[in-house]
């Protein structure tokens, strides 16, 4: 989405921002200028439904994608979880809020996770409504597309001073489930 300033945040699988910052996804994210990214990937030694090698090389393709157009990746390590459980890492605050300052001033971000779902649009809407107020923010998100992740939704709220941000994606949450949002 490009927002009244010109800057522009995306939430996206990660291989498909690799692949569009290479120029093979059918638009060439080349041609805008450099971009940044914030990958949020798995921490779990194993996964059942993938191994955590495909996700090492998720990362490292978005990485070099991105440094080769000239921007920089921030790797955070989380999984789509709200708390820990066994192998399973919860989002940290201390995490989102190095996001939230390291995405500060930067006007062409790509947020991204494994399946660009969950945890990226959390953090990408916690990021928007910190820069232009949670109505914008919200204008990221799809129901078809985006279900955020709740614990980093808590944690950005808090961080941001925002507690109406929790509230908008309860209901947006619960719109999916009943399919009115």
């Amino acid at each position: 989405m490009i927002f009244d300033d010109g800057s522009e945040i995306r939430i996206m699988p990660m291989s498909v921002a690799a692949r569009a910052l290479t120029g093979l996804e059918g638009h060439d994210f080349r041609q805008q200028g450099p971009w940044d990214a914030i990958a949020c990937h798995d921490t779990a030694m194993h996964h059942p439904d993938r191994p955590c090698e495909e996700t090492r090389q998720l990362v490292k393709q978005l990485s070099a994608a991105v440094f080769g157009n000239d921007g920089l990746t921030l790797r955070l390590p989380m999984d789509d979880v709200s708390r820990d459980e066994a192998d399973w890492r919860a989002p940290r605050v201390e995490q989102v809020q190095h996001a939230l300052k390291w995405s500060d001033g930067r006007r062409r971000l790509l947020v991204c996770c494994h399946m660009g779902i969950s945890r990226s649009s959390a953090l990408a809407v916690v990021i928007a409504a910190i820069r232009y107020g949670v109505d914008e923010a919200m204008k990221l998100l799809s129901p078809h597309e985006h279900s955020p992740n709740r614990e980093i939704i808590r944690l950005g709220s808090y961080l941001i001073g925002l507690p109406s941000l929790v509230d908008r994606i309860n209901k947006f949450r619960d719109g999916i489930k009943t399919g009115v949002v």
